[in-house]
């Protein structure tokens, strides 16, 4: 183990030690780079330590704290684990859309969706649900492909993503449209572009401005399309 890293248990056992109690779990959330066995043995050996000088108190909390860490961070590592396999299927089936193999891209998803739901990763789920969603609208599943587009529109409002929402809704607005539904697909399109040009305005950086900008022109082209089909000439 390398001193730095070392410094950084020692460091972060000082912090539970001294911090009010209540407070190792807030503590404990900030530095989850941390949470492994090594931290567990780094604690182990400093409540001998203490206990050596005679700190009684202090060395026994460490080691009760310790042996109560040692499962949690087990589990913490597992949903690390769980994590990336849920990323990796959900590339899987980004790419698998893109060369058409929208069925398998459909199994990826789904087992995406799975783990992302049993480690209580919201981003994730609203991921997958999205990218089930395109698939369905690459299989001319229309109504599936709103379903799923709005489960993950329901999860980008709850854990307040924007930038997520404003997808959902251009996505959504791209299914209406292929379903002839134009008012309908004019109302989410309209809403995606409020929502981004609110993000936009809030940037400082004029160059992030354009860039963010040039995300949104499918949302544009999207409306003027459903526009010139309704008959009208401005939005």
């Amino acid at each position: 183990m390398n001193s730095e890293r070392q410094q950084a248990y020692l460091n972060l056992i000082s912090e539970l030690l001294n911090c009010p109690s209540g407070d190792e779990a807030q503590i404990l959330k900030t530095h989850p780079e941390l949470l492994d066995d090594g931290l567990v043995a780094a604690m182990l050996e400093e409540a001998d330590n203490l206990r050596e000088q005679g700190e009684l108190n202090n060395a026994n909390w460490l080691k009760n704290f310790a042996g109560r860490l040692g499962k949690v961070a087990g589990d913490f590592l597992a949903r690390i684990e769980l994590k990336a396999e849920a990323d990796r299927l959900l590339k899987q089936g980004n790419r698998q859309d893109d060369i058409s193999q929208f069925r398998e891209a459909l199994q990826s998803c789904e087992q995406a969706l799975t783990i992302y739901r049993e480690i209580e990763n919201r981003l994730g789920e609203a991921n997958s649900l999205g990218n089930l969603g395109n698939s369905y609208y690459y299989l001319g599943q229309y109504e599936k492909a709103i379903e799923f587009r709005e489960q993950s529109l329901e999860i980008a409002r709850e854990i307040g993503n924007r930038q997520w929402e404003a997808n959902c809704l251009c996505n959504l607005g791209m299914v209406f449209m292929k379903t002839n539904q134009l008012a309908e697909a004019e109302s989410q399109l309209r809403a995606s572009i409020q929502i981004r040009e609110t993000m936009r305005s809030e940037l400082v950086n004029d160059d992030h401005k354009v860039s963010f900008f040039e995300t949104q022109i499918s949302a544009y082209h999207l409306l003027q399309q459903v526009l010139v089909a309704r008959n009208l000439t401005k939005p």
